[in-house]
């Protein structure tokens, strides 16, 4: 809620857990979970530090997979609910917290339906708990990151493909200049003889122009 909209001297009661999770081995999670009473005047509305930017960016660790980070919250403003722990977190797999998240459901519609003989401030609840909240937007967040996995495995393949394409049109290329090369050494070689043979002729020519020439003379 926002807390400008709440009566004077307010407080709220919160258990929460904050992970990092390890992507490699989810045991090495690193969480954080603590209970506060919030309060207009309170100076501190969370954790001061969580995680070194070194150990986030720790390529022996699972923070960070393919520029993707997993990061899991878990909150609950009952008094009577306080069963965050590290343990709880690390495992917990994707169906146990759908069932967590059921229990939270109920807990919270039980605890409306429980009559109260103390004059509290009736605030409207909100449709699901924050909790249930975090889980579809980190649901949502998978999903488009699943796509764009997709995506790009699709692009991969076919610059694969392609490639193997050009590799082959280069090949094909390749054996035809041989080829190329191997005719050219050939009429090389051909027009050598033809320049020897042209030379041939015109010695010969010449020394039958200077027998004509020498006939002539003695006629």
């Amino acid at each position: 809620a926002d807390s400008a909209a709440l009566a004077s001297g307010w407080t709220r009661y919160a258990h929460f857990g904050f992970a990092v999770i390890d992507q490699f081995d989810r045991e090495n999670s690193k969480t954080l979970v603590t209970t506060e009473v919030f309060d207009v005047n309170g100076a501190d509305w969370g954790f001061t530090s969580f995680l070194p930017l070194t150990e986030l960016h720790n390529p022996k660790r699972g923070y960070l997979v393919n520029d993707a980070c997993l990061v899991e919250a878990y909150v609950f403003t009952d008094r009577s609910i306080g069963f965050i722990s590290h343990e709880l977190i690390v495992k917990t797999d994707s169906g146990r917290l759908k069932t967590k998240e059921s229990d939270c459901v109920k807990a919270a519609m039980d605890n409306q339906r429980t009559a109260s003989t103390k004059a509290v401030e009736i605030t409207n609840p909100s449709p699901t708990p924050p909790y249930c909240q975090i889980m579809k937007q980190v649901e949502k967040r998978l999903a488009a990151l699943h796509v764009q996995v997709e995506e790009a495995q699709k692009e991969r393949e076919n610059m694969l493909a392609e490639g193997k394409e050009i590799f082959k049109s280069s090949k094909e290329m390749k054996m035809e200049l041989e080829a190329l090369e191997m005719q050219w050494a050939e009429y090389e070689a051909m027009a050598k003889v033809a320049e020897e043979e042209e030379s041939i002729v015109l010695a010969e020519w010449g020394r039958i122009k200077d027998f004509i020439s020498s006939i002539k003379g003695k006629i």
